[in-house]
Parts: C-alpha cells; structure tokens; sequence
C-alpha cells in the first residue's frame, strides 16, 4: 500500500497527485499504473523569434518632453524596418479592455472588453496576446 505524503505545513496547497490518492485508492486504481509522463509545451518566446525593444521604458514620462519620445519612436522605427509594427494598450478604468492594432491593416483592428476584475496588467497582456494573433 502506498503512503501519502503529510509532510506540507497547514498553509500550503499539497500536489494534485497528493490530494487526488485517497480517491484514486478507494477508486481500486493501482496508482503505479498512471502515466506520469509529463510533456512541455514550449513558450511562445521559446517556439517562435520573438524580440523586444524596450529602449522607451528607459525615459520617465514625468521627465521626457513628448517631442524626445516622438523623436527616438521616429529613430526606432527606422532602425527595425524589417519587423511589422503592432500597436497595443489595455485599460483600466471603470471597464476594462484591450485593443491592438496594426498600421499596414489599418481595417482590422482588434479589441476586447475583459472582466472587470482584471488589472491593468491583464489588459496590457491581452492587447499584445491579440497582436500575436
């Protein structure tokens, strides 16, 4: 017979595997007998090329002119020209929701109204999320 494991302090979460064995044992399924194989699905910065440049998040709004910003986005641009150029924001003030947009298919932009309890956060991750899309 197996043991089960009560090494876990009272205020963690055990394994699913541990929680589960008391019904998989009453269910008279030999726990030996269960695939343990685990398959990674890779990430999708590790299945696709995917890069970044965050140079901008250098410069603090309170402390940049908006005529620098528009400068170094103008330098950007001409730097990283073989790339397509996706625009991306999430909101959140009494709704929120995410959006994104691509200039060379100015006809399609996507968005969508998320759950109000989502943070900004969240927003932000589905608007680039719908630019990979």
């Amino acid at each position: 017979m197996l043991e089960i494991c009560t090494y876990f302090s009272s205020n963690t979460v055990p394994p699913f595997g541990t929680r589960t064995l008391p019904d998989i044992l009453n269910a008279d399924i030999d726990p030996r007998r269960i695939d343990d194989r685990c398959e990674k699905i890779p990430a999708p910065w590790e299945e696709h090329n995917i890069t970044f440049d965050l140079s901008l998040t250098s410069l603090k709004k309170e402390d940049t002119s908006e005529m620098v910003f528009r400068q170094k986005f103008a330098q950007l641009r001409e730097k990283h020209t073989t790339y397509n150029e996706a625009f991306t924001d999430g909101s959140q003030r009494e709704k929120v929701a995410a959006a994104s947009f691509y200039p060379k298919d100015p006809d399609k932009p996507e968005q969508t109204r998320l759950n109000d309890d989502f943070t900004v956060f969240n927003a932000e991750l589905e608007g680039i999320s719908l630019a990979f899309k």
